[in-house]
């Protein structure tokens, strides 16, 4: 029987070690069964990453090395290859095996963004019937700057668009490779995949996002909203009241997102030392900006007549926008309007919505009977 130890070979035999499965390009959980054949020594792969970091072993995400001196090695790899026959992958394995690890993380805007959909106001969450208020964020990676949020009905383009695999996405992965092989062909799309999909939970960049959300504005919208059940103003199985809930709730929600945006786009986020891409910083600054901390724009212009081409494209397979994108008919929401302006109401607010919404209930009641 094989016995496993905790204990630590000795430094001048470990540290090496680790180095060269770096060199190797294994993973954490290759390195966790190397360390075991090796040396028997089992460790989980947090402590991988506390080796790493005490035997300053150089990985993609922590290159150990100015990143001028990773963009230097690459120009010299390019510079050699005279006839242009060396890829990017090759290029990013031969400096591997240099011990030079080039940066995985993006090196300025537009090289990733990634979108996902927000379900605390969802249909589960809000238990009122068919009532659901489905949040979409895009954010831009490398300087943490929300492109844009939108609450939705159920020209420029990144390098690589991530997203989980939703039903939603599909349209928006065919567009994006579609776009990109247009409009870029000469990226390698083995190295850098003009789409991306991973599990929601693994998509990190937008998830963390969301938590911001909830904490600063989901919460008290949520509470807002279930004030109508609580107090029993509104009826989930009424398609009246439905009509309504859509037509005050939609456009509050959605303009304390934007009230958001502007918010997080103008904050600063907290320094992280030694993380390889901005900290410290305003996402405004930094997007409007990347030079100022050592990234450039990495967007791909594409032509306005393909992206419209796309969308007519859509609407004959799917129909149109104004089908699928409001949550009311422009029928209900003039005569909604009409309803309104005869009752000389205000325009509505979180304060005063639910009472709104009653006495317009109460009005077409009225007209009915």
């Amino acid at each position: 029987m094989t016995y496993l130890v905790n204990l630590d070979p000795a430094d001048d035999i470990l540290g090496p070690a680790l180095h060269r499965y770096a060199w190797d390009g294994l993973n954490r959980s290759q390195v966790c069964d190397h360390l075991v054949k090796d040396f028997k020594l089992s460790v989980g792969k947090t402590k991988i990453d506390q080796l790493y970091d005490k035997y300053e072993v150089p990985t993609a995400r922590k290159p150990r090395l100015a990143c001028e001196v990773a963009t230097e090695a690459v120009i010299d790899e390019i510079d050699k290859d005279i006839n242009d026959l060396n890829g990017p992958d090759f290029i990013v394995t031969h400096l591997r095996t240099k011990g030079i690890m080039v940066p995985c993380d993006p090196l300025g805007i537009w090289h990733s963004v990634s979108s996902d959909g927000h379900e605390k106001l969802s249909r589960l969450a809000l238990n009122m019937g068919v009532i659901s208020l489905p949040i979409y964020a895009f954010k831009e990676k490398w300087s943490d700057y929300l492109l844009y949020i939108v609450i939705t009905p159920n020209v420029t383009i990144p390098i690589q668009m991530t997203t989980d695999c939703g039903s939603e996405t599909v349209w928006m992965f065919g567009f994006q490779i579609a776009l990109r092989e247009g409009a870029a062909p000469q990226i390698d799309s083995e190295v850098f995949p003009a789409h991306k999909y991973i599990k929601s939970v693994h998509n990190t960049v937008i998830e963390a996002f969301w938590h911001w959300l909830l904490e600063k504005l989901g919460y008290n919208i949520k509470d807002h909203i279930l004030q109508g059940q609580n107090e029993n103003i509104f009826n989930p199985i009424n398609p009246i009241h439905i009509h309504i809930f859509y037509w005050i709730f939609v456009p509050l929600v959605q303009a304390e997102l934007n009230k958001f945006q502007l918010y997080w786009n103008t904050h600063h986020i907290r320094l992280q030392p030694g993380k390889q891409m901005p900290s410290g910083h305003v996402p405004n600054h930094v997007f409007s900006d990347p030079a100022s901390h050592g990234g450039e724009d990495l967007g791909i212009k594409v032509n306005p007549e393909v992206v419209q081409a796309l969308r007519q494209h859509l609407e004959e397979e799917e129909g149109s926008r104004t089908k699928h994108l409001p949550f009311v008919s422009e029928e209900f929401a003039e005569a909604a309007s009409t309803v309104s302006e005869e009752l000389n109401l205000p325009s509505p607010s979180w304060e005063n919505s639910w009472d709104i919404f009653a006495k317009i209930v109460t009005h077409l009641g009225e007209l009915v009977e």
